[in-house]
C-alpha cells in the first residue's frame, strides 16, 4: 500500500530537479493497527527533518473505521479485524489539499459525509 500510495507525489518542490526520486523504507516493529497513516506521516516528518529535500509542507494521514455504525479514528487491531470499510485520507495543510483518499470496502454516500 505505501509502495503504491501517491501522499508525497505533490509535496516536493520538482521544478528545479524533475528527475529526483525518493525512497521510503518503512520498518514496523510493533504493530497496534493503523500502521500506513502512521508511517505515512513518520516517513513525511523525517523527510522535512532531513533538510536535503525541498518540501511544500509536510502531508499528514488518518484513518477511519466504520465499524457498524460507529465510525473509529485511527482503529486499532481489533477494531480493524471487525471493520466494514476503511477510509484513508492523506493531506498536505499548505496547499489545502488531499494527496490520497484511499476507500476500502463499500461506502454509502452518508457514511462518507
Amino acid at each position: 500500500m505505501l509502495h503504491k500510495a501517491l501522499a508525497f507525489s505533490g509535496c516536493y518542490y520538482t521544478e528545479d530537479f524533475s528527475k529526483t526520486t525518493v525512497d521510503v523504507f518503512a520498518l514496523v516493529l510493533e504493530s497496534g493497527g493503523s500502521d500506513l497513516p502512521v508511517i505515512v506521516s513518520c516517513a513525511s516528518l523525517a523527510q522535512a527533518d532531513a533538510g536535503g529535500i525541498m518540501m511544500y509542507y509536510p502531508v499528514t494521514s488518518v484513518s477511519v473505521a466504520c465499524v457498524g455504525s460507529n465510525h473509529v479514528i485511527d482503529p486499532i487491531t481489533e477494531e480493524e479485524s471487525c471493520q466494514d470499510g476503511t477510509l484513508l485520507i492523506t493531506t498536505m495543510r499548505s496547499r489545502n489539499e488531499v494527496t490520497e483518499l484511499t476507500l476500502t470496502w463499500e461506502w454509502s454516500t452518508p457514511k462518507i459525509h
